[in-house]
């Protein structure tokens, strides 16, 4: 059994998580936090413009070698109504 403390059941309670409601902002998080160098521009216009796509379920939102869509994604944690994290990935198909 896994048992979590009321200390951090307590602690927890102000967060929340979402995913792809914030898009924008977790890529400006990720590179203030790593730097251009590692999340530049035209990665970061691809991975939005994968993302915007994969929402309006056309464009690259497709089957991928047969075996499902291929879109981009976002998720955050919060901290009230504050971004406090929060990362981008791919999803192939049923594979994130």
């Amino acid at each position: 059994d896994f048992r979590v403390s009321k200390s951090v059941r307590r602690y927890a309670r102000d967060y929340t998580c979402s995913m792809d409601l914030a898009f924008k902002e977790v890529c400006e998080g990720i590179t203030n936090q790593h730097g251009e160098s590692w999340f530049f521009p035209r990665l970061v216009e691809s991975f939005r413009l994968m993302h915007e796509r994969g929402k309006q379920k056309c464009g690259l939102r497709r089957k991928a070698n047969g075996r499902g869509v291929v879109a981009m994604h976002s998720f955050e944690l919060w901290k009230k109504d504050k971004l406090v994290a929060g990362e981008v990935g791919v999803q192939v198909g049923k594979i994130y």
